[in-house]
């Protein structure tokens, strides 16, 4: 660290600065995504900036007071460790759980709901990821630096039918890091765009995943492949100018008719089909956080559940727990709410679909056996069953949930199936994210009726489940607790 500072004509300063310099040679070196968006950053082995006053003021002042300009200072040994320490200290203490309490309306907040966002009127009920336990009753203005941005908290979560409803949002799985949506004249990585000069049928939009200096790997949003553009034919898409696209019919498999009995080989084969499948359900920014309740219901749509089952599941699963508990007609199991109040809607999902639907769940996914993508891979390709997953990612502040099956996956965030790869698994939750690990899962095993052949040569009815039940440590039963 070091002191820049100019001088007027007869010797005065007129001005100073700190600036400090870190090398970055080592940091995140196998983090391609990090280095890709911030390429100011690493584009060479050291990079230097000028720090916040706040930071300044944290140093000891004995040690800011001696330094001398033009000449580089090593950091202090003990304000490193302790600035580390209250680092560690501000991630244990994030934010877990949210649930909205009350409201207080006043005459001014009629004419703009701004002055409710950003005044004290609000007022929420949290609880820290090192408390869980522990509950801590909050204005808005306290929280807006951690969770203003998120448009659930400026919209849904502020109406009136939160209030007594005993709905909580947990701050873990939900929705996929979104892009930078803004409007501006530069094009950076993780940017979805449009691309000029490559046709006339409609708007080729694609996702930016690096940039030279005249040229751009973009991934198409249809295809999923890269190609390289010109960047001068990259145009950023307005989100206020996107219309909805029309619905085709869904490719999906054919549900049974009534009277056929359980013989498998007297149900129609899967549709199979180049491309993707559309999805029943989507939102492309799942401002609720529905990416669990969203694939399932597109699971059973694909697995020819009717429209009155699946609508039956889809109301059922974003009501209270309260009313699923009554509709059900059993008492709320502890998996689904915990002591302490808090809904896992996961777990939720599943309770419904035993008792509703007839599905047969797993045990969780030993999360301890997949922690790299390759074992990952190897994981879900081996799977023959439908799996619920949840996804934990580097720079993402959720982990997404998603069905995997047929080698397609399901995302309630994309209007189409996406092929199973090693790619669309490492940027699961978002483009600019990377793959950490699954932290839930569940395997997902429909009734008897809802069983198609996954393969119509190998007539693999069974879908693995006497490897299942019956398999060694090492065969796909290993992956799930007993």
């Amino acid at each position: 660290m070091t002191i820049k500072q100019s001088n007027k004509g007869n010797g005065e300063i007129s001005s100073r600065r700190f600036e400090i310099r870190c090398s970055v040679d080592n940091y995140e070196k196998t983090n391609r995504s990090l280095r890709t968006r911030h390429p100011y950053i690493f584009q060479a082995s050291e990079y230097t900036f000028i720090p916040h006053n706040d930071l300044i003021r944290s140093m000891p002042f004995d040690w800011v007071n001696n330094l001398k300009p033009g000449v580089w200072t090593r950091l202090e040994t003990k304000w490193k460790k302790r600035l580390h320490l209250v680092m560690k200290q501000a991630k244990s203490q994030s934010i877990y759980h949210v649930r909205f309490i009350s409201r207080r309306i006043c005459e001014s907040e009629f004419d703009t709901d701004a002055v409710a966002v950003h005044s004290d009127s609000l007022v929420y009920q949290i609880s820290l990821l090192s408390q869980k336990e522990k509950y801590f009753y909050v204005t808005m203005s306290l929280i807006w630096d951690l969770l203003g941005e998120e448009a659930w908290m400026n919209h849904d979560m502020n109406t009136l039918a939160n209030i007594g409803s005993g709905r909580t949002v947990t701050v873990s799985w939900g929705a996929k890091k979104k892009s930078n949506t803004r409007h501006s004249s530069f094009i950076s990585v993780g940017d979805i765009v449009e691309v000029d000069n490559h046709g006339t049928k409609g708007v080729y939009s694609a996702t930016i995943m690096s940039i030279s200096e005249n040229t751009a790997v973009v991934k198409w949003t249809t295809t999923l492949l890269r190609e390289t553009v010109k960047l001068s034919d990259c145009k950023l898409i307005n989100a206020a100018n996107i219309h909805p696209r029309k619905r085709q019919m869904t490719d999906r498999f054919v549900p049974g008719t009534k009277g056929k009995s359980d013989n498998p080989s007297e149900y129609p084969e899967p549709t199979k089909l180049p491309g993707q499948l559309s999805n029943k359900y989507y939102s492309a920014e799942n401002l609720n956080k529905n990416c669990a309740e969203g694939s399932i219901a597109n699971l059973m749509y694909m697995l020819g559940f009717t429209e009155k089952d699946i609508d039956l599941f889809w109301t059922l699963s974003r009501q209270s727990v309260f009313n699923v508990s009554s509709d059900l007609g059993e008492t709320i199991p502890h998996k689904v709410l915990t002591k302490s109040g808090v809904v896992d809607s996961i777990e939720c999902c599943l309770w419904i679909l035993r008792r509703k639907f007839n599905f047969i769940t797993t045990g969780k996914l030993r999360s301890d056996r997949l922690t790299s993508i390759s074992r990952t891979m190897e994981f879900l390709e081996q799977a023959n069953f439908p799996l619920l997953i949840a996804v934990r990612s580097s720079q993402a502040l959720y982990d997404h949930v998603v069905v995997v099956w047929n080698k397609k996956i399901i995302d309630y965030e994309s209007m189409y199936t996406i092929p199973l790869s090693r790619e669309t698994i490492t940027e699961l939750c978002g483009v600019t994210t990377k793959f950490q690990s699954i932290s839930c899962g569940y395997g997902l095993i429909p009734p008897k009726t809802h069983r198609p052949p996954i393969d119509q040569d190998q007539n693999q009815i069974e879908w693995g489940l006497a490897e299942l039940y019956h398999g060694g440590t090492h065969s796909i039963k290993g992956y799930f607790s007993t």
